[in-house]
């Protein structure tokens, strides 16, 4: 299978405010902008627009930025790093099923789509549980305040 991989070094802006400045004043996501390239017009919508605006906004903070295809598959190691677990936790959740993979040889492969829907699922997950965590603390406060009164 053909990895295509885009790596960009970090930009070194003078201020994360001037490079802001810079990308909103060219690109208006809402509606997508037209360049000219040479002797071309050249469209790029609204969706890349937003795309090169986060990108842009990374690497003003001196952060390299990576792009890859959703359809991409990523070793154990790229996929632990892109979900911040270690490489055993990772292993822990595809050999319980939690995440899809399949194997290249003795090597397990993982789809890009199938870690960010974990992810997302995961995230909300989290949300939910400090949604309810909080609840229950409001909850013990008001009780403690009445056994209190």
């Amino acid at each position: 299978m053909n990895k295509q991989k885009i790596l960009l070094e970090p930009i070194l802006p003078a201020t994360k405010q001037e490079i802001q400045q810079l990308i909103l004043g060219l690109l208006t996501p809402e509606e997508g902008v037209s360049l000219k390239i040479g002797n071309e017009k050249v469209y790029l919508p609204p969706s890349l627009c937003e795309l090169l605006i986060q990108a842009a906004e990374i690497m003003a903070d001196g952060k390299a930025v990576s792009l890859l295809p959703v359809s991409q598959t990523l070793s154990i190691e790229e996929a632990a790093n892109f979900l911040n677990v270690s490489k055993s936790f990772l292993d822990k959740l595809l050999e319980e099923g939690k995440i899809p993979y399949s194997k290249m040889g003795v090597k397990k492969q993982i789809n890009l789509s199938d870690l960010m829907a974990y992810k997302k699922q995961r995230d909300a997950q989290r949300r939910e549980l400090m949604i309810e965590l909080a609840q229950f603390s409001q909850e013990e406060e008001l009780h403690e305040k009445n056994i209190n009164s």
